[in-house]
């Protein structure tokens, strides 16, 4: 009787301790580098407990909304795969073996960027680290776009000419990417132009190398008067999509017209999330268009070469982000 007692009394804490409002911070009383530009209230506190950051997923903060976005989105694109498999034998048909790692892809972007938004504020060191992993997601986006790029956008001349070598270009500018957003992180202040001017140049670049394997169908379509542009009207939306992307995550708007005024709901950063997973899932709607309408079976590529090369990046990514970790600032940057 004591113990079911007892049980019920440490049932209603942890419940009233749950239910209980969090405490926020205003940005002057935020370590600085938890400071987002236009961003004033809403900050949560540090040095708390980790079960403090988990439930604060269902409070309102500043990144509430930044972890629900891509909660939602990570069962957006499960669900996607998900319809996916009952259309595609994802053992057996190689055509759909691109859409399969891509979709892993984006699932482990998506899943390690939640974990960031939710565990970041509790220290600098659990900051720095939670984003440099989000980093090796976001990396591994690009390559599985490349992927999609090379093996079902691409056209069969193409294809055929730069396979090998656009392949090895892919693996190794995600690589790259990793690298970059993941120095740029530890060697210069957050919000600083260098290194905005820095994460947004290599999203440009990338979008010049998943050009490679498509843009000589622009070319080929222009030049052929039986050929309308606007067979490539989902790949043209796409790249709509990417500078979007890279607007919605660079420029710090509306925030920045209105400081205070986004501190909860509207923030840049949200609609980066929004237009990430819109992109994502139109990526794979295109992917499948290209396969059941242009006929996209050109493309030979080998499963278990695919997700081999994924683990290989996945693997030489972490490595170089536990090297860049070593020289974490001892200090805030901004201090």
């Amino acid at each position: 009787m004591d113990l079911a007692k007892g049980l019920a009394t440490s049932g209603v804490k942890i419940a009233s301790e749950f239910w209980k409002p969090q405490r926020t911070l205003h940005v002057s009383n935020t370590p600085p580098c938890f400071r987002e530009p236009g961003i004033l209230k809403g900050y949560r506190l540090t040095n708390q407990s980790w079960f403090y950051y988990a439930k604060s997923i269902f409070y309102i903060h500043n990144e509430t909304f930044n972890i629900w976005t891509h909660l939602i989105a990570f069962f957006i694109l499960w669900s996607t795969l998900a319809r996916y498999a009952f259309i595609y034998d994802f053992w057996t048909d190689k055509r759909s073996w691109p859409i399969l790692v891509f979709c892993i892809c984006c699932l482990v972007s998506t899943g390690v960027s939640t974990l960031a938004h939710i565990w970041h504020s509790k220290s600098p060191n659990i900051h720095y680290t939670v984003f440099l992993f989000d980093y090796v997601g976001a990396s591994l986006y690009g390559f599985g776009s490349g992927i999609l790029a090379l093996y079902t956008f691409s056209d069969d001349k193409t294809y055929e000419t730069v396979e090998a070598p656009t392949f090895i270009l892919i693996w190794f500018y995600a690589w790259f990417d990793c690298l970059t957003m993941c120095a740029t992180k530890v060697f210069l202040d957050e919000n600083s132009l260098k290194r905005k001017c820095s994460v947004v140049g290599v999203f440009i670049l990338y979008g010049f190398v998943v050009t490679i394997p498509v843009g000589h169908r622009y070319w080929t379509c222009y030049y052929d008067i039986n050929c309308s542009l606007t067979s490539l009207n989902y790949i043209s939306v796409l790249y709509l999509m990417f500078v979007l992307q890279g607007f919605t995550f660079g420029s710090h708007l509306p925030e920045l017209i209105l400081p205070g005024a986004f501190d909860i709901l509207g923030q840049s950063h949200q609609w980066f999330h929004i237009v990430s997973t819109a992109t994502q899932v139109l990526q794979i709607h295109t992917a499948h268009f290209e396969i059941t309408h242009r006929k996209s079976n050109h493309g030979n590529p080998d499963l278990n070469f695919l997700i081999l090369a994924t683990l290989l990046l996945a693997i030489c990514q972490i490595i170089s982000l536990l090297v860049i970790r070593r020289f974490l600032p001892t200090k805030d940057k901004r201090e």
